[in-house]
């Protein structure tokens, strides 16, 4: 057997060497706007050079940015639609939704994704080499490995409820959730098959192709969740069967477009190449999944402590509302993250250090921005929205009372994502990983911990520590992405490296219709204002080229369960409870196993594997990469299936209530408190002032993520996410929430103290990067 480091390389340019190596990297894409065709960009000199190329740059990223978030607002819209109807059906059923979604799907969802950012790194660097014939390939062996990763999951659904138990969950939301969760297996798979392809297309900027699929399924979930669960009156299996319907429709819409041929070399069928070099896959495709799913896990542990509280309903329900919103503001910032991982995997792999660092900075300037502005929008609304989620009094006060804490969190998660999508696009998914868990595991949790149960915050600490550990994760991105010398990162250690994966050397032959790399090379040295703005224009146009249609698309997809939470609360407090239940214990777990197999989210191995073979011009690996993606992901959503179908013991093995777990049994659903009870609805109302600082901080963080995860920096993410979470968010949220009295108030507040750790941690990271040597 070869030897995993030396010759099973993730990236391969024809040709022998690195001078080769380099030779291939360089030949960027003969059409692309997103690698530049004159090179690097010069040093800047002064303010006018700075402007002119933040201008420049700022065109890049809008090019992209703009369909990323449209695009990941989609997808997150479709759970939180999903919430929103299982409310107006009952409190249990909404309860029961929001655990499956929350826990259940959202761990699968966090596995799948965190995998499947191997995918990004590599074939976003591939493509700025030019090695496009490699991008097929990777998202080939990404489905393979989710696929795996699927089948090892299906435990996950099958026996959802007794774990929920065994986990301190009442026996009615375990119960509930447990048979939400089985029938919500059909969407394991749907993202393990979704994950690979995704990020396929997002390393070839065709995020305006997502874009269509997302916003399709989006526009008809809406519709058809209206009037099936509510008007029609066909409850939770109604909304369970739309939501699989609206994931299976985007992959097979994205699958259509890839099979017709519209992809050109980077998609040459089906090969057996896809089980080669496996291991080597698999290697950054954990390394991904654990730096994501540290990251998602964060707030499934989160959702579930604050289940232990006293009035459980009201607090689960109110920091569910409050998830909800900080879930739906992070789209934008994921979508960010999605075009700051293409944007510097693909500079990466065209040999432009300059530009690969100046994108970041234009991308967290805009990130930070559009974080801050929503910020400000939730407090000025703290009294009225939330009554769009719940009629209950006492669940309004809560959010009312958390709103500050969630436009914190908003403003640090809309920079942080950013940083892990620099990581992602570098490969650094190993670092990122520890990171992630020593923000999150090692400090974000026992704060959160000690600041709800032993200082008696409640929910308030847990948020609290939640957001200590974003921060300190955050400001250890930024100065990481600050020390790396991007030359180094570039040239020192190449992803692509000679060898014969690929076969004859036309395979370096440079893409021709991408709008990101083009072949005027690096961007120039920014010597003065006028040279910044430009370059910021420019590389604004590219990233929201990709961000646009890439938000849509999230949002769309987030929106499916979001709108199935949405009803569930409309039906009463316990619905909304069992669906919050199922969606963050079930499905939520489901779905970040199926983030780690493949992506973060965003598909973290296939996305940095797909976005540097693009960008090496290696497009017919691209399908092969997608395969790849394609079988590991299915076989997880088996293996996740039993969690769907026995979710409702497993909520109560966890500790959840009977009423809920059974009730999330029934159903997934994502903390969304969409619901008529009054206690609901005054708790999210006392949590508005937390959900308005999450989502300023959430608007942030996820964008030093994406630089992060651009970069390939995953590894040392894990270790911030792992601090700034684990360490200092959840144990300052417990001890807040319980010791305290805070209550889910506390909860959030230590979420939201470990989230502007991470952010802040990212942030020094990112800014001592030495780019030159990445």
């Amino acid at each position: 057997m070869e030897d995993a480091r030396a010759d099973e390389p993730l990236l391969i340019v024809s040709g022998g060497g690195h001078a080769g190596a380099a030779e291939g990297r360089r030949k960027a894409p003969a059409a692309a706007v997103f690698t530049r065709e004159e090179g690097d960009i010069e040093p800047i000199r002064g303010v006018g050079d700075f402007w002119r190329q933040f201008a420049a740059e700022s065109r890049k990223l809008w090019f992209l940015v703009g369909p990323a978030i449209f695009n990941s607002l989609c997808r997150y819209s479709l759970g939180g639609i999903t919430q929103v109807v299982a409310g107006h059906v009952g409190t249990l059923e909404l309860a029961a939704v929001s655990i499956v979604n929350n826990v259940i799907s959202g761990f699968s969802f966090g596995i799948m994704m965190g995998m499947g950012s191997a995918l990004e790194t590599l074939c976003g660097q591939a493509y700025g080499a030019g090695q496009v014939d490699m991008l097929g390939v990777y998202m080939q062996r990404s489905w393979v490995i989710l696929l795996s990763t699927a089948l090892l999951l299906t435990p996950l659904y099958v026996f959802a409820a007794p774990l929920l138990r065994a986990i301190g969950q009442t026996a009615e939301i375990s119960e509930a959730a447990g048979r939400f969760a089985l029938w919500m297996l059909p969407q394991l798979f749907a993202f393990a098959a979704n994950f690979p392809i995704a990020k396929f297309l997002q390393s070839q900027s065709l995020v305006l192709v997502m874009a269509a699929a997302s916003g399709t399924a989006l526009l008809l979930h809406a519709v058809l969740s209206w009037a099936l669960v509510i008007k029609l009156g066909w409850g939770l299996p109604a909304a369970a069967f739309l939501l699989n319907a609206s994931w299976w429709v985007i992959v097979l819409g994205q699958m259509a477009y890839v099979f017709s041929g519209a992809c050109g070399r980077t998609w040459k069928g089906f090969t057996w190449r896809a089980f080669h070099h496996l291991w080597g896959f698999v290697r950054l495709s954990l390394a991904s999944a654990i730096m994501v799913c540290f990251e998602i896990w964060y707030f499934t542990i989160l959702i579930l402590f604050s289940g232990y509280l006293k009035n459980a309903e009201v607090s689960v329900a109110a920091l569910s509302i409050c998830m909800n919103i900080l879930g739906w503001t992070i789209m934008v910032a994921f979508g960010s993250n999605a075009a700051t991982s293409v944007r510097v995997s693909n500079e990466l792999g065209a040999g432009h250090p300059r530009a690969a660092k100046f994108s970041v900075v234009v991308v967290v300037f805009t990130t930070f921005l559009i974080g801050l502005t929503l910020s400000l929008i939730l407090l000025i609304t703290r009294k009225q929205y939330p009554d769009v989620f719940t009629n209950s009094k006492a669940v309004k006060k809560l959010v009312y009372e958390l709103t500050p804490l969630l436009a914190a969190s908003i403003t640090i998660n809309n920079v942080q994502p950013v940083l892990s999508g620099v990581a992602i696009g570098a490969g650094w998914q190993s670092t990122v990983a520890f990171v992630n868990f020593a923000c999150y595991y090692v400090f974000g949790i026992p704060l959160g911990v000690i600041l709800a149960y032993i200082v008696g915050m409640g929910v308030n600490g847990i948020w609290y520590g939640m957001l200590s550990g974003t921060i300190v994760q955050t400001l250890i991105l930024f100065w990481i992405t600050y020390r790396t010398n991007w030359s180094k990162e570039d040239a020192a250690e190449p992803l692509l490296v000679s060898g014969s994966d690929h076969g004859s050397g036309g395979e370096k032959k440079a893409p021709t219709g991408t709008v990101f790399t083009g072949e005027e090379g690096d961007i120039e040295p920014i010597g003065g204002v006028g040279d910044f703005w430009r370059e910021f224009a420019a590389e604004s146009r590219k990233l929201w080229y990709l961000a646009g249609p890439a938000i849509f698309t999230s949002v769309c997809q987030y929106s499916l369960g979001a709108v199935t939470q949405m009803v569930a609360g409309q039906v009463g407090t316990l619905e909304l409870a069992a669906v919050s239940v199922e969606n963050s214990i079930i499905t939520g777990f489901s779905f970040d196993v199926m983030v780690c197999a493949v992506d973060a989210a965003r598909d973290g191995a296939l996305e940095t594997l797909c976005g540097q073979v693009y960008g090496a011009g290696q497009l017919d690996m691209l399908g092969v990469y997608m395969q790849r993606s394609w079988v590991v992901v299915l076989v997880v959503a088996l293996l996740l299936a039993p969690f769907y179908m026995f979710a409702a013991p497993l909520l109560q093995l966890i500790g959840q209530t009977p009423e809920i777990s059974r009730a999330a049994g029934w159903f997934y659903n994502y903390p969304d408190a969409f619901t008529n009870s009054h206690e609901v609805k005054k708790l999210v109302h006392d949590l508005t002032p937390l959900l308005a600082a999450s989502i300023t901080i959430n608007n942030v963080q996820p964008v030093l993520s994406g630089v992060a995860i651009g970069a390939g920096w995953q590894a040392i993410v894990a270790y911030v996410n792992i601090g700034s979470y684990y360490v200092v968010g959840i144990p300052i949220g417990l001890v807040m929430a319980y010791k305290m009295g805070i209550g889910v108030k506390g909860i959030w507040y230590g979420m939201l103290l470990g989230t502007v750790l991470q952010t802040l941690i990212l942030s020094w990271m990112t800014y001592r990067t030495n780019w030159d040597k990445e």
